[in-house]
């Protein structure tokens, strides 16, 4: 019977330390909370291997992180900085003659705000990034839409230069031949120029004040690939969710969602949570 009761108290004990873990977790930021962080994720620019369109957007965010635009602009769209592009004054003396041309950069239209799209015209963090950068080096600049999906095909056909807009790329998957490899190896990507944590976030006022309470209540997330594998590498918390709703209008359809108590809570990034904290 002594032992009986032990293993209760035991198995009690492990029920409430789990319970104090799922409420201990939140935190406050601004007006939301953070009910769980699922990861990082890092934001690059990819190019077709061995064009040397790269070094010269590199030696341009170098000379851009020396003169302050990065940190100005990270600011303005964010509210903090915390890009990792390494400053550097001599960068562009280092280049030589810069041939004219125009860059075409493919961009995720609905990476907010990073990069997205406002009728025919794209905005964003990532978008004033490429401007500063093309006006640096003396380029014009066109933006295309391009999906994660299709960057590999978009690249190697000449469609775009670059593929950089709320892109994290190393994640993304090429299939050949019935077998999947990692886009990272068809592809040249630059270092994380940016890094974001995925996040579920429930409004600060409301009575979600863990991922426990979650229960029965609905969620709603990006169609990215990366907040889908979030949410389901906690088979616990999706078992705990009510509805769970993808939508494509990225997280600016998420946040308008929450604010409105269209569902209880999101998957997002912390970049789009420190934008609507700004």
């Amino acid at each position: 019977m002594i032992r009986n009761l032990r293993a209760r108290m035991t198995a009690l004990l492990l029920a409430l330390a789990a319970l104090w873990s799922l409420a201990g977790c939140a935190k406050t930021v601004g007006s939301y909370r953070v009910l769980k962080t699922f990861g990082e994720e890092s934001f690059r620019i990819g190019y077709r291997l061995d064009d040397q369109v790269a070094n010269y957007i590199d030696a341009a965010l170098r000379a851009l992180a020396a003169d302050g635009t990065v940190r100005k602009l990270a600011v303005e769209w964010m509210g903090t900085d915390e890009t990792l592009i390494e400053a550097d004054t001599e960068a562009l003396k280092n280049l030589g003659t810069i041939p004219k041309r125009t860059l075409i950069v493919g961009v995720n239209d609905s990476s907010f705000p990073l990069s997205y799209a406002d009728g025919r015209h794209f905005d964003g963090f990532d978008i004033a990034l490429a401007r500063a950068v093309c006006e640096k080096l003396g380029w014009n600049v066109r933006f295309q839409a391009v999906a994660p999906s299709d960057v590999y095909i978009q690249l190697t056909s000449g469609n775009v230069d670059c593929v950089w807009g709320g892109m994290t790329l190393e994640d993304v998957n090429l299939t050949e031949s019935g077998k999947e490899k990692p886009l990272k190896e068809q592809l040249a990507l630059s270092a994380a120029y940016l890094k974001s944590e995925i996040v579920l976030v429930s409004r600060a006022d409301s009575r979600i004040s863990s991922a426990f309470r979650l229960r029965g209540q609905s969620v709603m997330l990006d169609s990215g690939e990366q907040y889908i594998a979030a949410l389901q590498s906690d088979s616990g918390l999706v078992r705990r969710c009510g509805a769970i709703e993808r939508v494509n209008g990225g997280a600016q359809q998420c946040f308008t969602a929450l604010q409105s108590g269209e569902c209880a809570a999101i998957v997002t990034d912390s970049v789009a949570l420190a934008y609507y904290n700004k």
